[in-house]
């Protein structure tokens, strides 16, 4: 057997594998989730540019909207991009910020640590 046939032996499985497929079926249904999403997350944009026009001050309730929908889309980047395995809601907690807490957190829901990016 030569080396490329050996090569293609497992080509040909990793093209039969199930659990490939199944996770490009994934891929493709949380990219339909997150264009819903972006869209959504235009739209309360537009949303809460309205409200700062007629209030002179944003929106609590839409702010938190529009964080929850950014962490949203960056669970989806991350999945479809293969940088992580773990699935976006609704097979994962569905993401939330802690918006005018004590601390801002992160994409993921995690409070950003100045230490790891260099700041001080």
């Amino acid at each position: 057997m030569s080396e490329s046939d050996a090569s293609n032996g497992s080509l040909q499985e990793r093209v039969l594998c199930k659990s490939v497929w199944m996770r490009i079926l994934y891929m493709l249904l949380f990219c339909v989730a997150g264009y819903v999403s972006l869209n959504l997350l235009l739209l309360s944009v537009l949303l809460q540019t309205v409200m700062v026009l007629v209030t002179s001050q944003p929106n609590q309730n839409v702010h938190k909207l529009t964080a929850a929908l950014t962490n949203y889309l960056y669970q989806i980047a991350v999945f479809v991009s293969f940088h992580g395995d773990t699935k976006p809601f609704p097979f994962s907690d569905c993401p939330s910020c802690d918006i005018g807490g004590t601390g801002e957190k992160g994409p993921k829901g995690q409070e950003e640590s100045k230490a790891g990016t260099g700041k001080t």
